[in-house]
């Protein structure tokens, strides 16, 4: 089967979802930046994980926390666990907080030349994100997305175009990975960001 055959992601748009328009702004801000990363050994997901548990909490109506074990299996944890503020607000004016307000959930991956290239098919990008997309399907604890559910997305950030292949098992489920691509800069290649999510009530 040619490459060309092969289900990948495709181009999506980016909306109704206050926290996945932060993190598409953040790699197009940074995407300098982060297109050195990705040429760098040692892996470079933490780092991006801190930045934007920042930049979504600084410019989005969402605080963030990081590593919330929210997931059926409670061993396992998050990475970034997203609540409205207005859940914050005065119960006075806003008694209902959870009715009206969904959590977001976003499981990261990054791609990178050194820890991709060289390695085998369930340790590759497309292999770490397929890992999170079923570990969403496993299921959350729906006890803590108040009344309004929860939205879980898997989100991963290359610079690979050949990354955007190899989700044909999740095509096969009838859901579909999408993409962002960032315009390229001097000097660099465009990046992409992958996203696919699941919505619990």
């Amino acid at each position: 089967m040619s490459q060309q055959q092969i289900p990948r992601a495709h181009p999506g748009e980016i909306q109704d979802s206050d926290v996945l328009a932060a993190i598409v702004s953040f790699v197009e801000r940074n995407r300098q930046q982060i297109w050195q990363h990705t040429g760098r050994k040692g892996g470079w997901e933490g780092w991006l994980q801190a930045e934007l548990a920042n930049f979504i909490s600084q410019s989005s109506p969402y605080f963030v926390e990081r590593e919330q074990a929210v997931y059926q299996d409670t061993s396992q944890s998050i990475d970034l666990w997203c609540k409205h503020r207005m859940e914050y607000y005065d119960p006075y004016t806003n008694p209902n907080p959870s009715e009206r307000y969904q959590r977001i959930g976003v499981e990261l991956k990054c791609g990178g030349e050194y820890q991709d290239f060289f390695s085998n098919t369930l340790a590759s990008f497309q292999g770490r994100v397929i890992k999170d997309i079923n570990k969403i399907i496993a299921g959350i604890n729906t006890g803590l997305t108040g009344q309004s559910g929860a939205r879980v997305y898997a989100v991963g950030v290359t610079a690979e175009f050949t990354d955007l292949y190899g989700f044909e098992s999740i095509a096969r489920t009838g859901m579909q990975v999408r993409y962002w691509q960032s315009p390229p800069l001097q000097n660099t290649d465009s990046l992409y960001v992958l996203w696919w999510y699941r919505d619990f009530r």
